[in-house]
C-alpha cells in the first residue's frame, strides 16, 4: 500500500510541480494633492499607480478619489472616478494627474485613493491591500480665483512657457537627454511664483496619461515671481527606449493669467 504524504506536504508538492500561476496585482504607489489644497472642485491629484504583479492586467479599471472630513465618512463626502491604463505590463507604473477633485468642507480632511474598487481586475483578496492609499490635508482656503501659491495673478501677468531643447525632433534612445523650458513674463505686471512639472507621454500628442519626468516630487521645478519681461529657465533630464513620445510642461495647481493658450506647451520626439 503506498505511503500518504501529510497534507501540507501535499500541497507544497503540488506548488513545486506545477509553479505558483502568475498574476497581476494592481496598486496605487503615490497619491498627493497638486499645490494647497482647498475647497471645492478645483483640487488636482498626482497619482501613481502600476501593475507590480507577474503577469499584465488586460482589463479596463477605473480609480477613485474619495475626500471627507477626518474622522467622519459620511458627512461633506465628495468622490471623483478616473480612468485606468487598459493594459499595464508587470511592473509598469503610470503617473496621471485627476482635476477637479472635490473638498466640501475645511478643517483636517481625510482623502483616500483607490484602485479599482470593484475588483474589475479579479484581484484575490491577499493583494488588494496595496489598492488604497490615504492621507489627510488641512484645509483652510475656498477655491474661487485662486492659483497654486492661492494668490490670484493679475489679469496683466502673462506667463508664456517654451521648450528651448533639445533643438531637434530627434533623439538618442538609451542617453540621458536634457529637456530645457524657458518661463517668460509676456505681461505688464509681475507674475507671482509658481511650480512646473514636466510630463512625458507615449505617441505624438499629450493626451492620455503622462508619466512625471522625475518621478512624482523629482519632477517640480519652481519659478519665482516675474517681473514684466523677467525670464527663467527649467531642465529635466530624461532616458528612454526607443520610441515616439511627447513632452508637455505644465504649471501645477489652477494657474489662469487672462492668456491660458501659451504655457502648456508640447515637444514631440523620436528616440532612435
Amino acid at each position: 500500500m503506498p505511503r500518504l504524504l501529510p497534507l501540507a506536504a501535499s500541497v507544497a508538492a503540488l506548488l513545486v510541480s506545477f509553479g505558483a500561476q502568475a498574476a497581476g496585482d494592481l496598486a496605487i504607489l503615490d497619491a498627493q494633492i497638486v499645490g494647497k489644497p482647498l475647497r471645492g472642485a478645483c483640487n488636482r491629484v498626482a497619482v501613481t499607480y502600476g501593475n507590480v504583479g507577474d503577469a499584465t492586467i488586460a482589463v479596463p479599471t477605473k480609480g477613485a478619489i474619495i475626500t471627507f472630513p477626518q474622522g467622519n465618512a459620511f458627512t461633506n463626502r465628495a468622490e471623483r472616478s478616473f480612468a485606468i491604463a487598459g493594459s499595464l505590463a508587470p511592473r509598469r507604473t503610470v503617473t496621471a494627474t485627476i482635476d477637479k477633485v472635490s473638498i466640501r468642507a475645511l478643517g483636517s480632511t481625510t482623502v483616500q485613493v483607490v484602485a479599482d474598487p470593484t475588483n474589475a481586475a479579479g484581484e484575490p483578496l491577499q493583494t488588494q491591500g496595496n489598492n488604497l492609499r490615504t492621507f489627510n490635508v488641512d484645509v483652510a482656503a475656498d477655491c474661487a480665483g485662486t492659483a497654486s501659491t492661492g494668490t490670484k495673478p493679475s489679469t496683466a501677468c502673462d506667463l508664456s512657457l517654451s521648450f528651448t531643447a533639445p533643438a531637434g525632433s530627434t533623439v538618442a534612445a538609451g542617453s540621458a537627454v536634457s529637456y530645457r523650458v524657458q518661463a517668460r513674463n509676456q505681461g505688464t505686471a509681475a507674475c507671482p511664483n509658481l511650480n512646473v512639472q514636466l510630463h512625458r507621454y507615449s505617441g505624438s500628442s499629450a493626451g492620455g496619461y503622462g508619466s512625471a519626468v522625475g518621478g512624482t516630487s523629482g519632477s517640480i521645478r519652481a519659478v519665482p515671481a516675474l517681473a514684466a519681461g523677467a525670464t527663467h529657465d527649467l531642465e529635466w533630464v530624461d532616458n528612454v527606449a526607443a520610441g515616439t513620445f511627447t513632452y508637455q510642461a505644465k504649471p501645477m495647481g489652477t494657474w489662469n493669467d487672462g492668456n491660458n493658450g501659451n504655457h502648456r506647451p508640447a515637444k514631440t520626439v523620436l528616440a532612435n
